[in-house]
């Protein structure tokens, strides 16, 4: 749910509105017509009467412009204005639900979608690849403002928070000061590694979105390089992306983020996902199914997770293979990698690790690893840790395969012992 989107847009919203006066169609769908709904009853008429706003649809739809073009006068990248904006924002989802009730709009119907946005997208979560808004009915844009209204007041709420003093971004509010977080060196010995300096934003973000649009040609995302690129920047990223076509834009094809979950999803507090499980050694391995913590450890295979080709350490197009973190408390954590969807930064909130990559792991013991995590780029020596506490545990199968990226286009493919060997 991408709840930092705003609502419909003043201009494609008068669009919708001179096409119903004029009663355009589609040709697959009566779009820009109300759903065939009972007529209005008594009690709507009497509503009606005292309420001169609800008392015919047209009336109703030149309130419910007012409301809309006034939300959008408020200038949205001020942060004295965010309550102003909830406000607003508040009354337009109101109202909405108002004509929904008045009007007997057939919720069904209004929730139906038609012509391009009823396809979805697997790069994109399996979300719709569409929100045009010539796409669908009169009915489903009341609904959608119904709905997406409050989804924004809240974020607004959620960024009022994050800005006000004590919140996790009052710190940053300066860009001089997020600039210098983004740009100081990696966190990194030869125990721990911490995030890539670029992707620290993703650690820093309210709703954690891993990208800030779909041309995204820098770890920051697109948006984030145009807010820096400013030498007069003066707004709080997150208040400045208000104005951006992240939030703004009517169609979320055109420039889509999406919102990657950054818990600590463990044994003490539950709540797994993604096919997280926690590892116990020495092998073979148990695995305990964090989304089903009253259930006992299984022997722990990695056959029902997949990743994209190139991060598969086998080199057999990501079958049986999963993402997984050594935390630093050297617990062993693993859940199915998707990009945009759940990454290495999930598991533990961005918090600095042991090492991160991919795994393979056979009747609870590790037949493949690799150190290919793009969020942490562990180092040589965090590997050396990794694989010699795994010989350790006893935790590699005869046969097992070891791919370590060493840096300047080097790697190392070949067996666990032989890498010990030449690195350790």
């Amino acid at each position: 749910m991408r709840i930092w989107r705003d609502i419909i847009s003043r201009g494609a919203w008068l669009g919708i509105m001179q096409r119903f006066k004029k009663g355009d169609v589609d040709n697959d769908n009566n779009a820009f017509t109300t759903s065939k709904a009972a007529p209005v009853g008594k009690v709507a008429q009497l509503r009606g009467v005292f309420d001169r706003s609800l008392s015919s649809r047209s009336t109703a739809l030149e309130t419910l412009t007012n409301k809309i073009e006034s939300y959008h006068d408020i200038a949205k990248g001020e942060y004295r204005n965010i309550d102003a904006r909830i406000a607003a924002l508040r009354g337009i989802s109101a109202f909405a639900n108002d004509f929904i009730k008045t009007f007997g709009v057939d919720m069904q119907s209004a929730a139906t979608r038609y012509g391009e946005s009823k396809a979805r997208d697997p790069s994109l979560g399996n979300a719709y690849k569409s929100s045009n808004p010539r796409d669908n009915t009169l009915d489903r844009h009341i609904l959608t403002l119904a709905r997406r209204s409050l989804r924004k007041a809240g974020y607004l709420q959620m960024l009022k928070n994050y800005y006000a003093l004590g919140g996790a971004g009052y710190a940053y509010r300066s860009p001089q000061a997020l600039l210098g977080l983004i740009r100081a060196p990696k966190e990194s010995n030869n125990e721990f590694v911490g995030l890539e300096p670029g992707l620290r934003l993703e650690q820093l973000d309210p709703v954690h979105r891993s990208n800030y649009e779909v041309m995204n040609d820098g770890a920051c995302g697109r948006a984030f390089q145009l807010w820096a690129a400013d030498a007069r920047q003066d707004k709080p990223f997150f208040m400045w992306l208000e104005t951006s076509l992240v939030c703004l834009e009517d169609n979320k094809y055109e420039a889509d983020a999406q919102s990657v979950p950054y818990n600590r999803l463990d044994n003490k507090t539950g709540a797994g996902g993604n096919g997280q499980k926690i590892l116990f050694f020495p092998a073979p391995m148990q695995a305990l199914d964090l989304d089903h913590l009253d259930a006992a450890p299984q022997l722990c295979s990695t056959a029902g997770y997949s990743c994209d080709p190139p991060k598969d350490p086998t080199g057999n197009g990501g079958a049986g293979v999963a993402a997984y973190v050594w935390s630093q408390e050297s617990e062993l954590f693993i859940a199915e990698h998707r990009g945009g969807v759940f990454h290495h930064s999930s598991f533990l909130s961005g918090q600095r690790v042991r090492c991160a990559g991919m795994i393979r792991i056979d009747n609870g013991r590790v037949s493949a690893i690799s150190n290919n995590s793009g969020h942490y780029k562990p180092r040589k020596q965090q590997m050396v840790n990794m694989l010699r506490f795994l010989a350790g545990a006893g935790a590699f199968t005869p046969g097992a395969q070891v791919e370590v990226f060493l840096g300047a286009h080097q790697t190392f493919n070949g067996t666990p012992a032989a890498f010990l060997s030449a690195h350790g």
